[in-house]
């Protein structure tokens, strides 16, 4: 055996027992690992965030540096709005891949990690994709804390990692209008239409800029396009009527949206700020009141409302990757 192979093969085992694996042990445990890992990431596919919690938690008492045991462990808390404890779960997987993969960069590949029955490992671990699922994590916990600057800077990790691009982009223009960089949204609006050149997503958010850019008029065109089927291309349009004074016909479509979904709590409250600035204060007090608002209508009911696409960032979902490839 030549000595980088025989260099490799002992840093190969190191790494091994650094993850509390004995070598001659290693494929078995890898394979207890990986029915424990796929079994907590199809019960967060599933939604069942407290049983993938469970299985994860057990998992890391056994090997508390598995990394993708702790990956998953940081989405079921980000999923439970436990952001903090999910930001440190992140940050310290990227410690540690980075850690493994400069440490590996010397010996050119992974051949000898595989052939000491750690196969699995370097395929999650090392790949683009799940390199760019860690990224895109990052990105999150870094957008949550305000951190603009370097979540960009993730998220385009996460690009280049070939992470799903959709819901990439769409992060990186809600930066872009934090940011107030209005010229950065558009780009990130140009990627999303090269994807697929009008989709539901490229129009509200065109519609959306358009309003910011100061056409309402196309603004409005956009989101009744969507309108039919789409009860925050609905509210929009009630928002830039509303804005531009026009609250009789702002009113009306919230009585629409409500009127499909009683429990459409924002448009109860909005049904009551028109109705103030329509000089009805008595009804305007009768939805601050069904809403549970307690403030008074004069308060409550500024001459701007800001419009939304919040709606289109909540319903992304997490490409998990459960199987191994």
């Amino acid at each position: 055996m030549g000595l980088a192979k025989i260099i490799m093969r002992i840093f190969a085992s190191a790494a091994c027992m650094a993850f509390s694996l004995q070598p001659v042990s290693c494929p078995l445990r890898a394979q207890d690992v990986v029915y424990w890992e796929e079994s907590a990431c199809e019960s967060l596919e599933k939604g069942e965030i407290d049983e993938a919690q469970r299985i994860l938690q057990e998992a890391l008492e056994i090997n508390p540096d598995n990394l993708n045991a702790l990956l998953y462990l940081g989405i079921a808390l980000y999923y439970k709005n436990d952001l903090e404890n999910a930001a440190t779960k992140f940050a310290k997987v990227e410690r540690e891949v980075d850690r493994i993969i400069g440490a590996s960069r010397p010996f050119g590949d992974t051949v000898e990690f595989t052939e000491l029955g750690m196969e699995r490992r370097a395929e999650q671990l090392f790949s683009k994709k799940r390199r760019g699922l860690l990224y895109f994590c990052r990105g999150l916990s870094m957008k949550e804390a305000g951190d603009w600057k370097n979540a960009e800077k993730k998220f385009k990790e996460a690009l280049k990692q070939k992470y799903d691009e959709k819901a990439v982009r769409l992060h990186l223009f809600d930066i872009s209008v934090k940011k107030q960089d209005l010229k950065a949204a558009a780009e990130q609006l140009s990627n999303l239409k090269k994807m697929r050149e009008e989709s539901e997503i490229s129009v509200f958010l065109g519609g959306y800029l358009m309003y910011r850019e100061g056409d309402s008029a196309g603004a409005l065109a956009s989101f009744q396009k969507l309108a039919p089927t789409n009860s925050a291309a609905k509210n929009n349009m009630a928002l830039i009527y509303y804005n531009g004074g026009d609250y009789s016909k702002a009113r009306q479509i919230w009585e629409e949206i409500l009127s499909e979904n009683p429990e459409a709590k924002e448009a109860q409250i909005n049904i009551g700020r028109a109705s103030f600035h329509l000089g009805e204060t008595e009804k305007a007090q009768e939805f601050f009141s069904q809403a549970g608002i307690k403030t008074p209508p004069e308060k409550a009911s500024p001459q701007k409302l800001s419009l939304t696409y919040d709606h289109l960032l909540k319903e992304l979902i997490f490409d998990l990757m459960c199987k191994v490839k």
